[in-house]
């Protein structure tokens, strides 16, 4: 009986970074069997842990930074690797990294995949170009924003579930030791964000509403995990109005999901459109009550009064009030939380990610065309 050889994958990104793509990546890898062997592209590795942890090829191409000055450069590595290591499909996670894996794919024989994972802009002809046939995205307000801004077709996008791991639950001992590292009581409302301090994020909207909360519920504490441009910005402005005593500055941590564990309730904010919030699906697995902003694919995400609370506007008060809600409304906080858990673990699962995904490689295998 004859062995079905496995099929190939060449996953490219220019930075493989902590966040949303690279764990979308990572997850992927995970997720290959007797028919799928992957291997990864970048120009930079910034997160090397999750690759040696999955033990799988990596190479290092010029393609960051991103500019046209190195599509060329990466243009002839990709072609290089792509090649000398029998790539079938060449999955795509930027802009520029299918600009230039496109290229290289059709100049190998490969096929051809990408994924859009943002809002990101660009000149439509290059961008339509540059996305090729196969076009996945994980919501429909990416799929939306193709179609409106880029003029790409329905029929070439793929819209699949965003699966998540599930995070792991710790032990109430272990959440207690998180409070007692934080100097947070076991009895603080303890409010937690979680993501990278930058504008995008909106964190200086969370500290602008740490005032009013504090007007209503005096014990709450505020945990911030992330780091970024603007957390100097931010712990100034604490410190300036005196805040150092209800808000904690944790840094980048790797126990994101101990930290959320231990929270009362979550938050997410955001300027701009949401390509997803990995966050948040985290904090309902958790079985955690969100407060998260109206934005992009927040909107399926975050159900208003059902599976957690969505402002209409990124405005402080607005979110102050949120929160404070959820802290002297335990039973709703209660319902919602439990209704988040039961979505998000039926809904977001990395099975069917998974599955989705290698039935799109299948489908641009079988065909003749390009």
């Amino acid at each position: 009986m004859s062995v079905q050889p496995r099929t190939r994958v060449l996953h490219v990104v220019p930075r493989f970074k902590p966040g949303g793509v690279s764990r979308v990546i990572e997850n992927l890898i995970g997720g290959d069997d007797d028919n799928f062997v992957s291997a990864v592209a970048f120009g930079a590795n910034e997160w090397p842990g999750p690759l040696e942890g999955l033990n799988v090829p990596s190479f290092i191409v010029p393609l960051f930074p991103s500019t046209p000055g190195t599509f060329a450069k990466a243009f002839w590595a990709l072609r290089r690797v792509i090649r000398d290591n029998q790539i079938d499909v060449v999955h795509s996670h930027h802009r520029f990294s299918s600009l230039a894996g496109r290229a290289a794919a059709r100049a190998a024989g490969a096929r051809f995949v990408c994924s859009v994972h943002d809002f990101a802009g660009g000149k439509g002809l290059l961008t339509r170009l540059a996305l090729g046939k196969d076009v996945m995205v994980y919501g429909r307000s990416v799929q939306e924003y193709l179609g409106e801004y880029f003029a790409v077709r329905n029929a070439r996008i793929r819209n699949i579930t965003m699966g998540v791991s599930p995070p792991r639950e710790y032990s109430r001992e272990e959440l207690r030791q998180f409070r007692i590292e934080a100097g947070v009581s076991s009895e603080a409302p303890l409010i937690v964000f979680a993501g990278r301090l930058e504008h995008e994020k909106a964190p200086d909207i969370l500290v602008d509403a740490v005032p009013r909360i504090l007007a209503s519920v005096g014990d709450a504490v505020i945990c911030i995990a992330g780091d970024g441009p603007m957390r100097s910005e931010l712990e100034r402005t604490v410190k300036e109005r005196g805040l150092e005593s209800s808000v904690r500055f944790l840094g980048w941590r790797d126990d994101a999901d101990r930290i959320m564990g231990a929270a009362d309730i979550v938050v997410h904010l955001r300027r701009g459109l949401e390509a997803f919030g990995l966050t948040v699906v985290e904090a309902m697995l958790l079985g955690r009550p969100v407060v998260a902003v109206d934005s992009g694919a927040l909107r399926d995400i975050v159900k208003n009064g059902e599976t957690g609370v969505r402002l209409e506007t990124l405005e402080a008060g607005a979110f102050a009030d949120a929160v404070v809600r959820l802290l002297l409304d335990r039973d709703f906080a209660a319902r919602l939380a439990f209704a988040a858990r039961e979505t998000a673990v039926r809904k977001w699962t990395l099975q069917a990610m998974i599955a989705e995904t290698h039935q799109v490689y299948r489908e641009v295998l079988q065909r003749s065309d390009d």
